[in-house]
């Protein structure tokens, strides 16, 4: 047989198994080919990369470093990981889910191949991999028990910004990572009641210091230090009057950072782009049992928004917290002198407690919007597609809210049904899994 009668006999063989393939995958799954993979990817950048005028800090460096040609594999396995896995299962998938997996490992692999590199370390494409990791791990629902979206990566995250130092904020794309990677080691410290990086300070001045997302980045750092200080309190075997005055000095210092807090609120509810519309609609599954709505300029400031409500909440739980054991060592006739003696208002508790629930309701008021459940004139959409990237960030803002509501509450009901709805409608699987884990202490967020 001549070489050319061979190739035909060849090209014949591959074109009917190819065919066979093809019918095989109507009901299987498609050959690992580029269209496919590129569609996926093409759905992913259209869920979870939005930009905005008002807020520096976006995912919109994704695609940019994705399509450079010196991404390397340990970026564009990460992407491909994120991407297949949103895809199978907001489509149901399954052979999706398998191949997303495996880029998963891969991407393990080659950013573990990558950390050895001196060079390589320092990439933008090194530090956006864990981020992306981090995303491919809730959409699965494959996250370490007892992690809150990406926390197990915080550690190795830390160190990447520590070794890039002052250089990462001279590119918009290094300044924009070092946002979007802060804001998550900020939740995650809060989450556990870790002390911020000694640094983190000094890195969010040279980042920036104007602006209502570098405004609460600042007053977000003294709340996470301030949380640590007071789980230091809560572990101690100590029950004296330094212990006493310990707690009671976490409540003055926390009462302080609520002007703050409140200062911020009030400067920015008036703000021509960051103030927001409240919308009273019809009763609907999709709204909170009120119907109130809260409309806001994009998508980031009304993160922004629900991100200050959950910190604050959390910080006035601690306190309560605080409050508590005090009283329980002291009674209620030494706390009320106490208190007095730090020139604190006898009704901290009532005040607390208010604010805590003016909180909660601001981040159920937002929640329709984030996930595209109102659009920007205020009106139910009733069908079309949801905001998978307000999904993913509403995570810990409806975990800090439904800690804070009263336990078999219609709105804790209504939080892990929107838990739900982040699982079944969206495909972020983490949804389901935080709405099955059972609520402990209000002050206590881990999981």
């Amino acid at each position: 047989m001549t070489c050319l009668a061979e190739k035909k006999v060849e090209s014949r063989v591959r074109n009917s198994f190819r065919a066979r393939d093809l019918a095989e995958q109507s009901v299987t799954r498609p050959v690992a080919a580029e269209d496919w993979r590129e569609s996926a990817v093409t759905r992913f950048f259209a869920d979870y990369v939005l930009d905005s005028d008002a807020v520096p800090n976006t995912t919109i460096f994704l695609p940019g470093l994705y399509g450079d040609s010196d991404a390397g594999a340990c970026l564009n396995d990460a992407v491909y990981a994120a991407a297949f896995v949103n895809q199978a299962n907001q489509l149901g998938l399954e052979w999706m889910a398998s191949e997303a997996k495996a880029a998963y490992g891969r991407a393990l692999a080659s950013l573990a191949r990558v950390l050895q590199d001196p060079v390589e370390v320092l990439k933008d494409t090194t530090l956006a991999t864990p981020f992306v990791i981090g995303l491919y791990e809730a959409i699965s629902g494959s996250l370490p028990t007892g992690t809150l979206m990406d926390q197990h990566h915080h550690r190795g995250r830390m160190s990447l910004l520590r070794l890039r130092g002052s250089d990462q904020f001279k590119s918009p794309i290094g300044r924009c990572l070092f946002g979007v990677l802060h804001e998550q080691a900020i939740m995650k410290c809060l989450n556990r009641h870790e002390k911020p990086l000694e640094e983190a300070g000094a890195w969010t001045r040279v980042f920036g210091t104007e602006g209502p997302p570098q405004e609460m980045a600042q007053i977000s750092i003294h709340t996470a230090r301030i949380c640590a200080e007071a789980q230091v309190l809560f572990d101690s075997s100590e029950r004296n009057d330094e212990w006493k005055y310990g707690l009671l000095g976490i409540i003055k210092e926390a009462t302080a950072l609520d002007l703050l807090y409140q200062s911020w609120i009030d400067n920015y509810s008036i703000s021509e782009t960051w103030r927001y519309q409240t919308v009273l609609l019809s009763p609907n599954d999709a709204l909170p049992a009120n119907g109130i709505v809260q409309v806001h300029h994009d998508f980031y400031t009304a993160y922004i928004w629900a991100s200050c409500r959950s910190k604050r909440a959390h910080l006035h739980e601690v306190s309560l917290h605080c409050l508590s054991l005090v009283g329980c060592h002291s009674g209620a006739k030494d706390l009320s002198s106490k208190l007095k003696s730090l020139y604190l208002d006898e009704n901290l508790l009532t005040r607390f407690e208010c604010i805590i629930r003016d909180m909660i309701s601001g981040i159920c008021a937002t929640a329709p919007f984030m996930l595209g459940d109102i659009d920007l004139a205020g009106k139910l959409v009733l069908k079309g597609k949801r905001m998978p990237l307000g999904g993913y960030m509403l995570l810990w803002p409806l975990l800090v809210a439904r800690a804070s509501s009263n336990k078999g509450s219609e709105t804790e009901a209504w939080i892990n049904r929107r838990f739900e709805f982040i699982d079944s409608e969206i495909g972020i699987r983490y949804g389901r899994l935080i709405a099955n884990k059972t609520k402990k202490e209000s002050w206590d967020l881990s999981l």
